[in-house]
């Protein structure tokens, strides 16, 4: 199964209580439906119980932090947050293991979110790359240095509008693109 990744950048912090509402709407939830256990990561990648309010306190005075959430189906989705910057996070998704409708229901999810972070002036970037072909990029560079995006883009990009570069008129024949205020969103269109 391909392994791939879904990337989010965010101003403002990551706030746990946003992030679960806007996941339990496409099912997605902090609680492992089979035990109820709310878990995080160890360095070591040992799980630990945990509760919604320490995470929420990890979250705002850790620098990284990993914790589970869940598929309807029982299937794990860790998500891998790191404060890059006093003003922005990340919160990164694996795609390895999971199916084409856990991966399908993760990309409605993430362009949905970043559609919503848009609108409030609080999206840095999203990445969904199913194929793994910017895995060697570094988006936290880009996101910290405005940098230059890599020649292979993946299926779906999120970033400012003054991000995308003056030659992007090549990627009307692959990607549907939207405005959502100052933000534009990149869908492919066929893979």
């Amino acid at each position: 199964m391909a392994r791939g990744y879904c990337y989010i950048a965010e101003r403002d912090g990551l706030s746990l209580r946003d992030l679960t509402l806007s996941l339990g709407r496409v099912g997605i939830r902090l609680s492992n439906p089979s035990s109820g256990s709310i878990t995080r990561l160890s360095a070591e990648g040992d799980q630990l119980r945990t509760t919604e309010s320490e995470l929420t306190n990890l979250l705002s005075r850790e620098i990284t932090l990993t914790f589970q959430l869940w598929f309807p189906d029982d299937v794990d989705l860790s998500c891998s947050y790191r404060r890059l910057s006093e003003g922005v996070c990340v919160h990164a998704y694996s795609l390895d293991g999971k199916d084409r409708a856990q991966r399908d229901l993760l990309k409605t999810w993430a362009t949905d979110y970043f559609r919503e972070r848009a609108s409030r002036q609080r999206a840095v970037l999203l990445v969904i790359d199913p194929t793994d072909v910017t895995a060697q990029f570094d988006w936290d560079s880009f996101v910290l240095n405005d940098g230059k995006l890599p020649n292979a883009l993946p299926d779906v990009l999120g970033l400012p509008a003054n991000a995308v570069p003056a030659d992007s008129a090549r990627w009307v024949h692959e990607y549907k693109s939207e405005l959502i205020n100052d933000y534009r969103l990149f869908t492919v269109k066929q893979r």
